[in-house]
């Protein structure tokens, strides 16, 4: 066979691999799985397309055949999951043509601090009662194939004869930004001190309940962190950089 012939037997076996996204997509798409539920085992020239105006979960380019040649194309939006989800997390050389946007998963917002609640019971014996801190919001990004706007966080449970309640929830980040932190739970007592009658016309008297009236008891949690853009920048090449929203490394 001559030189040509075979150049272009070689050129042939080149396979031409294309996967098109038209419909929204759950984060976790791999490359990895798409190229062997296609059959693709030799090295290929893979092209990954994201439609314009869909919204596309955080998608995986971690392996391809020896000496394959991957590029991304995206006109949409490649977006994390909400709650720091990475948007694009790629391990293998990767051309990228971004024509529309690249955004991590905004981080939850932290949840409330305890608070802590001091009262007298029937039975005349100090309780102490924790109230709960509000719960974080949602980070912006995708939760399955839908796409949702970040949320605030909620209150806290008030103690209705006292200052003490449960710190206010931290709110949710924007896509590639993290959440805030929750508020500072709060301490109080209902029970002052005082006399109070007994059965036989006696009175006793009964301190405080807890050595406090108020101020912080327990703090927030942490907000989460912004999702990563892009995690692997190292095997990226852009041809077009376009819209990167939130941390790459």
């Amino acid at each position: 066979m001559s030189r040509a012939l075979i150049k272009q037997a070689q050129a042939e076996s080149y396979k031409r691999a294309a996967f098109v996204f038209s419909v929204n997509t759950a984060p976790g798409w791999k490359l990895s799985v798409a190229l062997a539920a296609a059959g693709i085992t030799k090295k290929a020239r893979v092209t990954i397309t994201i439609n314009a105006g869909v919204n596309v979960g955080g998608i995986i380019i971690d392996s391809a055949p020896v000496k394959s040649r991957v590029r991304l194309i995206n006109n949409g939006s490649l977006i994390g999951a909400s709650g720091s989800g990475s948007a694009l997390t790629v391990s293998w050389p990767t051309h990228v043509t971004n024509n529309g946007r690249i955004a991590g998963g905004g981080g939850n917002g932290g949840n409330g601090g305890l608070g802590l609640h001091g009262s007298l019971s029937a039975a005349r014996a100090c309780v102490n009662t924790q109230l709960a801190g509000g719960t974080g919001g949602l980070g912006a990004g995708m939760s399955g194939t839908n796409l949702i706007t970040a949320t605030i966080g909620t209150a806290g449970v008030a103690a209705s004869d006292s200052a003490a309640k449960g710190g206010l929830a931290g709110n949710g980040g924007d896509l590639g930004n993290p959440g805030t932190a929750g508020g500072v739970g709060i301490k109080g007592n209902s029970w002052q001190g005082g006399n109070l009658s007994n059965a036989d016309g006696t009175s006793t008297y009964y301190p405080a309940c807890g050595p406090y009236n108020s101020g912080s008891y327990d703090i927030g949690a942490l907000g989460g962190a912004a999702g990563f853009a892009v995690n692997g920048i190292a095997f990226v090449t852009y041809d077009v950089q376009g819209s990167i929203i939130g941390p790459v490394k």
